[in-house]
Formats: structure tokens, sequence, C-alpha cells
């Protein structure tokens, strides 16, 4: 079950698998197989804190008898061990309950995998000084752009290369590799008592699209920024949602929109499909098929091919995201949207691709002008413990820098943020014309103007 390589030929084994569970007295099966390499390098005081270099390879297996669902998973590739894998997982199924909504995906066409960008050979191939000198370049970078950075909380390089395959007795079929590399540079400043913090993050599917030197330099100027940070007055006035602020609610409502938590009753988006929940400025997309995405794939965790999805356009609440049990519980088809959050390790479940508010046209001088006077937020803090999950209602801590006249006068602290999550998205007066992605890569918003808060300093 080698290939000219020596290494192990994923779809023979998928072969091997499918026709062992069929012999086995499997009604259906599916076998999802994974196979990566990954280098992470953290780094304190230009010196290597840790290093971590593996290679993992698994399979995880699901089976039906009747509606029955069973699940099972090994990273052992050797004969027995296939057969004791396909003997457990037939045996899960025999013990569940039965499900008729439980299905495996119908073979489709998928779209051409040209122009994806989800691959980059260096990431594999460059030499590891090289990636190590990464991780020293996003601590000395911040050091460099002003004598005030101090301290490092948090520097590290990652990347990794993963080869995934997804076969079922459907007749699905489907191998692709993909990359990514990923650097955080967290650093605080200090001058006289005041001390303060920076975080700064990228993420790239190319060895060449990630640069260090331009996140650990932006962690600093995020840093030095807040220095002498002052109170800032209780009241409501516009705010400015920096885009890495920003992404945090975009993080929660990715759990609304999942179609998972709308039909179980846990999304308050519930029954809300084509109502106005945002201002028609506002279009929110989840895109599998995102040149360069960080969620970016050919198919799904299940071999349902990936495409773009509106989910808010214009304001309007257009689509929940499905994978394939959602969708024939809902009468529906699937968005594409069923992801592995351990790999091989887990049965897949309903997520987010690369999932983003679309970008206007306002620049970062032009929200400013059009604040007037509010605040400038450039981060927040424990949202999803601030925010009820019933009403959308949220109090949180923040940070930033008043905004007077149109102008950044000066950095502003320890006060809080609050309001409800969907006037929030209707009284979005401008939209900016550049995304901020988080960390992983796969959530995005660009700078968003609200008209107004409640805030409360002193």
């Amino acid at each position: 079950m080698t290939d000219g390589t020596g290494r192990i030929d994923l779809a023979q084994v998928a072969e091997q698998v499918l026709d062992l569970a069929k012999k086995q007295g499997a009604d259906q099966a599916e076998v999802y197989l994974e196979r990566s390499s990954s280098t992470v390098v953290f780094v304190k005081d230009q010196a290597i804190e840790n290093l971590t270099a593996s290679e993992v390879a698994g399979i995880g297996l699901r089976v039906l008898r009747g509606s029955s669902l069973g699940f099972g998973n090994t990273n052992r590739f050797d004969p027995d061990s296939l057969k004791r894998l396909v003997e457990d997982t037939i045996a899960c199924a025999g013990a569940s309950s039965e499900d008729e909504f439980n299905c495996f995906a119908e073979p489709e066409l998928p779209p051409s995998s040209n122009g994806l960008r989800i691959f980059d050979e260096r990431i594999r191939s460059v030499p590891l000084d090289t990636k190590i000198e990464r991780g020293f370049l996003l601590e000395s970078s911040a050091r460099k752009f002003d004598a005030r950075i101090k301290r490092s909380a948090y520097i590290v390089y990652a990347d990794g290369v993963t080869e995934a395959a997804i076969y079922n007795s459907l007749g699905v079929g489907f191998k692709y590799s993909s990359s990514a590399c990923q650097g955080v540079s967290w650093v605080a400043a200090l001058d006289g008592s005041s001390v303060e913090s920076g975080l700064s993050e990228g993420a790239s599917t190319t060895f060449d699209g990630l640069d260090c030197d331009a996140i650990g330099r932006d962690a600093a100027k995020r840093a030095i920024a807040l220095l002498g940070g002052k109170q800032l007055p209780s009241g409501t006035m516009s705010v400015l949602l920096d885009g890495r602020a920003a992404v945090e609610f975009l993080q929660f409502f990715a759990m609304l929109i999942s179609a998972d938590n709308v039909q179980k009753k846990k999304s308050m988006l519930a029954g809300k499909l084509g109502s106005k929940i945002a201002s028609s400025r506002v279009t929110i997309l989840d895109d599998g098929l995102l040149p360069g995405g960080l969620g970016t794939a050919p198919v799904d965790a299940v071999g349902v091919p990936h495409k773009q999805t509106a989910i808010v356009e214009d304001g309007v609440l257009k689509a929940f995201v499905h994978d394939c049990y959602t969708a024939k519980k809902g009468s529906t088809k699937s968005t594409g949207n069923a992801r592995r959050r351990e790999g091989y390790k887990s049965p897949p479940a309903v997520g987010t691709t690369n999932f983003y508010v679309l970008a206007g046209s306002g620049s970062r001088e032009d929200m400013l002008k059009e604040a007037g006077d509010g605040v400038l937020v450039t981060s927040i803090r424990g949202l999803f413990a601030g925010i009820d999950v019933s009403t959308g209602d949220f109090s949180i801590p923040a940070q930033g820098i008043l905004v007077q006249g149109g102008k950044l006068a000066y950095p502003v602290k320890d006060f809080q943020i609050s309001g409800n999550l969907f006037k929030m998205l209707s009284d979005v007066a401008i939209v900016g014309d550049t995304i901020s992605w988080s960390s992983a890569g796969r959530f995005g918003t660009p700078d968003l103007l609200i008209t107004e808060l409640n805030i409360a300093g002193r």
C-alpha cells in the first residue's frame, strides 16, 4: 500500500478500508485520510524557547448500518489495525440510535482547483534554519521599531503541509494538498509607569506570502500607540472598530449561522431567513473557493464541492451554512460546509470556510472624519463571555484611541463598550476598504464605523 516514493498510498488504503467495511456488513462507508507535517518555533529574547517538528497520519472512518452511524479512527495502517478499525466502527454503529438524517455525500464534480493557490511546496522544503530565522524576525523587528519595546509575551512561527483524501462507497473520491504558515508577535512596551501590549498576526498559504517583519513592526506600533492611556468619559458615541477587533464579533456571528445550531434552536437567527438584520452596507460571505484562503479547498470534509455562499447580502440574511446532515434535515442542499476540527480524529460537523465581511470603500482617514468625536477601538477582550447568546446584548472591556474632530487624539484604556450585536450591525455607517484576517486566516473583516455604542469609562 505504498506509492513510488515508499510512502503510504492514501487511495489504496481508502479502497481497502471501504472493501473491508462492505464485507463486514456496513451498508455505506466513508473514509477520510490525512497525512501532515508541521513545524512550530517559539522564541523568547532571540533564543528558541521551544521547537517541534512532527509528522502524523491517520484514518477517520464512518459507517452506516441502516440509519445508525458509527465513527472510529486510527493512526496505524497495518492490515490488523485496519481490520480492527472496521470491526469497532461497525460495532459502534450497531450500538447507536437510528437517525433518518444520517447520510453520506453523493458524487459531484467539483470546480477546477486551478487558481485556488492553496499549496506551496516551499513550506515543506525550506530548511529548518530558515523557519527559525522567521521566528527571530517576528521578535527582532518589533524591538527595532521602537526602543520602548522591552518584553515579548508570545512569539511563534508555525507552518504545515497536509494531504487529505475523502472516499465513500457512493463513489466520492477526492485527494488534495494544502499548506499554511503563520506568525504571531505579541510584545510589551514600557514608558515610565505605563505598560501596554500589542498583538499582530498573519497567515498565508504560501511561504513568501507571510511577512514576519511587517507583523513584528505592527505589533510594536500597536503597543506604542496605547502608552500613556487615559480614562475615557462615559456616554454614547460613535465607535470605529478596527478590523482586528471587529473580527471577534464575526467569529461569534459564525456560530449563529450554523444550520446545526439553528435546527437545535441554539441560534437567535432561527426563523429569520429573508429578514433584514444589518445595515445595507454589510455583506457577509462564506467562500470555500477564495484564492489563497486558509479555509479554501476544492471540497469539504465529506467530499461536497466548496462554493461561495452569501450569508448576509446588503443587510438581509440569505442563508445558513449546511453539511449533508443538516441539509437533509432541512430539506435543502449542502453548502459544502462540513469540517473536521481535529482532522481524522473527529467526525465532520458544520463549520465555516473563509468567512468574511465584504470590503467597502472607506479609508481609515475618511472613517475618522465621519466619526468626528468618538473612539477607535483597537482591541476587545472576553466577547464570548460578555455576550448574551439569547439576545445578542454585550458588555466587554476594550482599549483604543480617542477621536476628536475626526483625528486621533490620545490613547484610552479601562473602558467598556456595550450594546446589542444586531443593533450594532444595523448601525454600520461605513465599511472599510481593507480586510483584516484572524491568525488562523479563516475570519476577516474591514474596519467598521458604528454610529453609536454605549461607553462606560470613568
